[in-house]
């Protein structure tokens, strides 16, 4: 049996071009689960973690209350008057306030804002008496905040009357505001109000300069309903990043708008949660904010909120920092800590120099979730490529295999001129410059080589002159003859000379037929005369 011996048929273009986009699908099979992934809203934080209640949080701020005072005493007992004074700076007390807007605006209770002459006046009088006077002073228990007896019989009235505020001692003062961002350096800035409060049930309203980008917390909308439970947070001491802010659960009776606990949250608050904001637990929003009212706990709602903040003009707006930072906390609560999470907090680092940011940063570069990592869906491990990352691979290998089947319909179109047209038709005759093929029987190829075939030779024009012999030659592109001089040069011979190098004979002897030289008068052979 014989067998069939050639090249194999070569696939044709389509062919070719649908395997292409095979191996493209193929190649992008492991790249389009991550940028799919990537491109989606990042899954809510497993429980244990709130990135609602954790954006709240970074936004809180600790504020220090004083006044600057200034206290004359006129002493006029002895017939002669004497005026003693003194200038100091009070503190009044600290609170927690809240960003409500990039721009630096703070929301906090007008209770913890509120500074009156009789939180002034018996610190700046106690300083007074002790230092000026010099007497010593019984009954506070070295707190120059309460009032005391003087250690001098003599100067014990004129210490009460200043206590009392009569008309020879005099008190002048300007409250004086520092706030404390939950920063890493734990740097305090000053704050300016908006306006001062009207009375403790008001929100209390201040702005630092160059606060934009600061983080905010979301507000509850107006009449939304308040949950039972919530969560109070705020500081009784510096931000620092080993110290964040206390978490206190409270439950809430909306209709008396009273704020209570297992535990007493009056020291909570006088230690510095006064103004602190109530959270909803489970978006982090800001319910109200915790005040004292007949010493009970009490809840200024956010529709109080919203309205001082649309008195003054300065509405609540988040920033970038927010939005950046709650995406690396969902991140982190899901379980994808190694990448997604670490890369979402680093830029929110570069928003605000966030402790708690910092915080959470360092725990994602460990290793370790928020909370119980939430299961992966479709197949999604965590191990992706970036949402932005992904897009940009998928799009560039689109837009090569879009390249690519381009150019195979151009060549397709081409026709037998390309590459990749359909083959020519084989001549069936011999030519110049192709053998004459002779196929076997059954197919094969034959025995011996073919036999090539003479030249035709062009007939002769009547009238015209033989085509010369070196106008054929060059059409057929045979080598002239070599000059003779030639190979003397080339061996570095020197030239010949002209006698030397035979000529072509010019006439022949009429005698003998030998060729004569050039001008030559006798024949060199017979020695016959030429002409």
């Amino acid at each position: 049996m014989e067998r069939r011996c050639g090249t194999l048929p070569r696939p044709s273009p389509a062919r070719r071009a649908g395997a292409t986009a095979l191996l493209a699908l193929a190649l992008l099979a492991p790249v389009a689960p991550g940028t799919a992934h990537g491109a989606e809203e990042p899954p809510a934080a497993a429980e244990g973690v709130r990135s609602g209640v954790e954006g709240s949080k970074a936004a809180l701020v600790r504020i220090e209350v004083w006044a600057n005072a200034e206290i004359a005493h006129i002493d006029h007992t002895t017939g002669e008057v004497n005026v003693v004074r003194g200038r100091y700076e009070v503190p009044i007390r600290t609170a927690t306030g809240v960003f409500t807007s990039s721009e630096g605006v703070i929301a906090t209770t007008g209770q913890a804002l509120a500074v009156t002459e009789d939180d002034v006046v018996v610190h700046a009088a106690n300083r007074l008496f002790q230092e000026e006077m010099g007497t010593a002073l019984l009954g506070n228990d070295g707190d120059l905040s309460r009032r005391a007896e003087a250690a001098d019989a003599y100067w014990d009235p004129h210490l009460n009357h200043c206590y009392d505020q009569v008309e020879h001692c005099v008190l002048f003062f300007v409250p004086r505001f520092t706030v404390f961002p939950y920063t890493q350096d734990a740097a305090g800035t000053p704050a300016d109000p908006l306006p001062l409060p009207g009375g403790p049930a008001d929100v209390g309203l201040l702005r630092i300069g160059g606060g934009g980008g600061t983080p905010t917390a979301e507000l509850a909308p107006p009449g939304q309903p308040v949950p039972a439970e919530a969560l109070l947070a705020g500081f009784t001491g510096t931000p620092a990043p080993d110290r964040p802010p206390a978490e206190v659960p409270v439950a809430v009776d909306a209709a008396a708008g009273v704020l209570t606990s297992s535990d007493e949250l009056s020291p909570a608050l006088t230690a510095g949660m006064a103004g602190a904001p109530v959270l909803d637990p489970a978006t982090g929003q800001v319910t109200g904010l915790a005040t004292t009212a007949a010493g009970v706990a009490a809840l200024v709602p956010a529709q109080a909120l919203h309205e001082a903040l649309q008195v003054a003009g300065t509405p609540p707006a988040g920033s970038e920092f927010d939005a950046v930072f709650r995406r690396g906390i969902d991140h982190l609560g899901a379980g994808r800590s190694s990448g997604a999470a670490v890369s979402s907090l680093r830029e929110a680092l570069t928003y605000y120099d966030s402790a708690l940011a910092a915080r959470y940063l360092q725990q994602a570069e460990q290793g370790g979730g928020g909370g119980t990592p939430a299961a992966a869906t479709d197949g999604d491990d965590g191990g992706g490529l970036p949402g932005g990352l992904g897009v940009w691979v998928t799009a560039a290998v689109l837009a090569l295999l879009a390249v690519g089947l381009a150019v195979l319909a151009r060549r397709r179109r081409a026709g037998p001129g390309g590459d990749d047209g359909p083959p020519a038709a084989p001549a069936t005759g011999p030519g110049p410059g192709r053998d004459a093929t002779t196929v076997a029987p059954r197919g094969g190829p034959a025995a011996g080589p073919p036999a090539e075939a003479p030249a035709p030779q062009p007939r002769p024009v009547p009238g015209r002159a033989a085509p010369d012999a070196s106008a054929e030659r060059t059409r057929l592109r045979e080598p002239l003859p070599e000059d003779p001089r030639a190979e003397r040069t080339r061996l570095r011979q020197p030239p010949a000379l002209v006698e030397d190098v035979p000529r072509r004979a010019a006439a022949f002897c009429a005698d003998c037929g030998t060729p004569l030289r050039e001008r030559a008068r006798f024949c060199g052979a017979c020695g016959s005369a030429v002409g």
